[in-house]
């Protein structure tokens, strides 16, 4: 495969085993291995990023292979951004993924045919492997469509893509004021939640280089590419992991089902309608019965409650 691909991991082996294991039946000719580095307050995680640091001695394939090793913890945000950028100073575009993101096969292939054709067009700014509601896009007869929202378990991009991101998010409080929210849903709740989650990511309340990562793309008016059908499995669903952990996410552990081939592209460059982009929203960010919940409980009352049920809890 000529596309580089990139392994974003940090402590968890077992996991990273499998992404690469799904990597190495591709055989890419470029692959690259970023690993955060362990937590001094941690006994034992040394050990642990030791033994994901190791799976790239597994590379049994012609191949250029090259690794960042962190000597110190950056977190989420840095940990991951900083390996994108070492990432894009090597090459011109590629796939990412996290070491919890399970492809299917087809999913290597979907990128790297789209990464060719879209190269140039700058309205396109990433390509997603991930779908958690098929059965939502069945009035489409395409492979692909196009969408504001930034699915990144599994995906791909270009440089002149992540060139434009800003992991602090200097422009925020001009991003709320030209009201860019409104480009991702119609809903106001929807627009209040997402606002709230870039708002923490600005104010640094969050770890998240993901929400960063997504309000660059809102604005800067860029599309993502989401497969009508799912292309990665999540197998990070558990107390290990930072965000995806605790009940009520089995909405996530979605099979990966492939896609066919060749590709059937849409014929023109549109978003999907509100009521899909809007199912988009309730899967992957807030169910609906929540949001609604939202709509009419004021946010900073919702927040001042955790913080009393954690304190007392």
């Amino acid at each position: 495969m000529n596309t580089p691909i990139l392994i974003v991991a940090f402590n968890r082996a077992d996991k990273v085993q499998r992404v690469f294991n799904r990597v190495r039946e591709v055989q890419p000719k470029q692959l690259f291995l970023s690993v955060d580095g362990a937590r001094s307050h941690k006994k034992e995680e040394a050990e642990k990023v030791k033994a994901v640091q190791d799976v790239i001695n597994q590379v049994d394939w012609e191949c250029e292979v090259k690794t960042l090793f962190r000597e110190n913890n950056l977190g989420c945000r840095m940990g991951v951004s900083s390996g994108i950028d070492w990432f894009f100073e090597h090459v011109e575009y590629g796939i990412i993924l996290e070491d919890d993101c399970v492809p299917d096969v087809s999913f290597f292939h979907f990128c790297e045919e789209l990464l060719e054709r879209y190269k140039g067009d700058d309205r396109i700014m990433q390509i997603s492997g991930s779908n958690l509601i098929p059965d939502k896009f069945s009035q489409y007869d395409t492979s692909y469509v196009f969408s504001n929202f930034a699915l990144i378990w599994g995906w791909a991009t270009w440089r002149r893509a992540w060139q434009k991101r800003d992991v602090h998010l200097k422009y925020f409080p001009r991003f709320v004021e030209e009201n860019k929210i409104s480009r991702l849903v119609s809903d106001w709740g929807g627009q209040r939640y997402m606002l709230d989650k870039f708002n923490d990511t600005y104010l640094k309340i969050n770890d998240s280089w993901a929400y960063a990562w997504f309000c660059n793309i809102l604005h800067h008016d860029g599309l993502s590419i989401l497969p009508t059908d799912n292309l990665i499995q999540n197998i990070g669903i558990d107390e290990e992991a930072t965000h995806t952990k605790g009940a009520g996410l089995e909405r996530y552990q979605k099979a990966s089902t492939g896609v066919s081939f060749p590709l059937k592209h849409p014929d023109k460059i549109e978003k999907v309608d509100e009521k899909v982009a809007m199912e988009i929203f309730y899967v992957n960010y807030k169910p609906k019965y929540l949001l609604l919940i939202n709509k009419i409980v004021p946010m900073g009352l919702l927040k001042v409650f955790r913080k009393i049920k954690t304190r007392f809890s």
